[in-house]
């Protein structure tokens, strides 16, 4: 006949097993979602897990205990240059080992659909995972944004509870998640954010396909956006350009004649001062030619430079 345990009994030695059952009534997670294991930025690629008490039940008879009495910093690694990820903060128990510790599972670099890693549920190494981090491509630093807290989410993690009075929170963190998902995504088109033919600009390389879905181009290099009017539509360009500069000049320029016809940037003006002629005579005046752009086109003279001054983004353009 098998034995049974009866836990705790004065005069009676237990071992870790015996304790391991005991603690194998509760289901895993931490013990507060609202202060055990919290993780925030610190900057740069760092982040803080705060101290904390969590449990974790890796098979029927087993419970393990996990105490970390001082907050720990966590160097995350650096991002994909051209390519988003999502990485996990996971609190690991490694039965071999006989220890628990604070890990980072690296996201694959994926800009169209990056998905979290996968965590480890078996009896020799069970992941309580606290936090997903979002990894833009090219980003340098961990803010508060792309921090995803996870504790409350049963199927990574969830809050430790009594196996039999429990009231499971995995319903409550799938309506939350959708919500959140709305917000971004496909759903942004029902919300109404960045519809088919929106115009999406930002100093982040990245593609806002992989930010709210859909399909974008990346448009308009090089160039400066000007509103469409029945001239130009919506969607057309133009080349750079400077309007023509003309004039003309034409006529008898003499005292006896005067006769000067001025155009365009161009004009003669004449003084009227007699030039020697033979016998004695005078047969024209001194001419000053000048050129005056802004006489053409009042373009001109309104501005010191071509190039405005100009600040660069990434302008992308939803075409699905």
């Amino acid at each position: 006949m098998a034995d049974i345990i009866t836990y705790p009994e004065d005069g009676i030695r237990y071992d870790a097993d015996d304790a391991s059952g005991y603690l194998a009534t509760r289901l895993s997670g931490v013990y507060s979602a609202e202060e055990d294991f919290s993780v925030t930025a610190q900057g740069g690629l760092s982040v803080q897990v705060s101290a904390g008490q969590a449990w974790v039940h890796p098979a029927r008879f087993k419970g393990r205990s996990i105490i970390m009495e001082q907050p720990t910093t966590v160097v995350l690694t650096e991002a994909d240059p051209v390519r988003s990820r999502i990485d996990r903060i996971v609190l690991r128990y490694d039965a071999a080992a006989k220890k628990t510790s604070l890990q980072v599972l690296d996201g694959t670099p994926d800009s169209a659909a990056p998905a979290a890693p996968e965590i480890s549920r078996t009896e020799l190494v069970y992941d309580l995972c606290l936090a997903e981090i979002r990894r833009p491509a090219g980003s340098t630093s961990i803010t508060a944004a792309d921090i995803t807290d996870t504790r409350a989410d049963e199927t990574v993690c969830g809050v430790m509870r009594d196996g039999v009075t429990g009231i499971p929170t995995g319903t409550l963190v799938q309506q939350f998640r959708a919500v959140i998902d709305a917000l971004k995504g496909e759903a942004a088109d029902k919300l109404g954010y960045y519809p088919v033919g929106s115009i999406y600009q930002s100093t982040d390389p990245t593609s806002p396909a992989a930010l709210f879905g859909g399909s974008w181009e990346e448009i308009a290099s090089e160039r400066v956006l000007m509103g469409a009017s029945s001239t130009h539509a919506a969607g057309t360009t133009v080349k750079a350009g400077l309007p023509n500069l003309k004039g003309s000049s034409s006529g008898v320029a003499s005292t006896a004649y005067p006769n000067v016809s001025n155009s365009g940037a161009l004009s003669i003006n004449t003084n009227n001062g007699g030039l020697a002629g033979y016998e004695g005579g005078s047969y024209g005046s001194n001419c000053t030619v000048s050129f005056d752009a802004s006489k053409s086109n009042a373009i001109y003279g309104r501005s010191s430079t071509v190039q405005p001054a100009a600040y660069y983004v990434h302008i992308w353009h939803r075409v699905a």
